[in-house]
């Protein structure tokens, strides 16, 4: 049994991921200790299906508690309002978002689409002097959490956008140093759009999946930025997650140069 915490020490959300031969019965048990073990955590949830759909989702179930499951998740000093119920978001990437934070430089303009609530643009914005950062998000509610995580951490070098990054991105062409795309799912299909919106030279981070060695992903890589006109290279490559039974969500960095 597998328990995420989202929230803070005010007021959290617990959820819980059955593993193969457990029972729902077992979560309601422990979700009754969990309430009355940590006076934080005000809501028990249970995960019952797969991420589906556009927007990402999991349907999951109150099992225990309030069933109010909108949060303020704090981590590393920032804030981010969400309800793990109606958005998209990974509290075990946290890690991964300051690492990703440490690779901007100051000064840099940076585009995050498939932005989701802002964790990333939060991230970047608290730990560097950026120029600005804007995020892409095509999910209204998402989104109108997007724009309350930025006054929340009054960034106002922050943008949020609401809009599909098809018809998006081509607005912000030569426009930024530093693209980021983490949707593991089908972010390859958008590369010739991220490149698109870059200066002269530039960084993409993208997310995907791949076997352990993440070798799956770089050729798909290949096989989508040798149909555009650019000079490129990969420069890192992380394992970041467990995604499924040998099957591990990567980050790719980019280095890419217009001809």
């Amino acid at each position: 049994m597998r328990v995420d915490i989202v929230g803070s020490r005010q007021k959290a959300v617990a959820i819980i991921s059955l593993a193969r031969g457990e029972s729902r019965s077992e979560a309601e048990s422990y979700a009754k200790q969990l309430i009355e073990q940590y006076r934080h955590v005000k809501s028990v949830l249970l995960r019952a299906s797969p991420r589906t759909g556009e927007y990402r989702l999991r349907e999951y179930e109150v099992i225990a508690g309030d069933p109010d499951t909108e949060v303020i998740h704090i981590e590393h000093g920032y804030k981010l309002a969400l309800d793990p119920r109606r958005v998209y978001f990974s509290p075990r990437e946290a890690h991964e978002r300051q690492l990703v934070a440490e690779m901007v430089s100051s000064g840099e303009k940076v585009l995050v689409m498939f932005a989701g609530v802002g964790p990333m643009c939060i991230a970047i914005a608290k730990r560097r002097k950026v120029d600005v950062v804007v995020g892409v998000e095509i999910s209204r509610v998402a989104w109108e959490y997007m724009v309350r995580n930025i006054r929340l951490n009054k960034l106002p070098n922050v943008r949020a956008v609401l809009g599909d990054v098809r018809f998006v991105c081509p607005f912000l062409k030569g426009v930024f140093d530093r693209v980021l795309m983490p949707l593991p799912l089908e972010g390859a299909l958008y590369l010739d759009l991220a490149v698109d919106t870059l200066k002269e030279r530039g960084v993409i981070s993208l997310y995907g999946l791949s076997g352990y060695s993440g070798e799956e992903l770089v050729n798909k890589v290949s096989e989508e930025m040798e149909e555009l006109n650019v000079e490129w290279g990969v420069i890192g490559k992380r394992r970041v997650a467990t995604y499924a039974p040998r099957i591990y969500k990567f980050r790719v960095d980019i280095e890419v140069k217009l001809k």
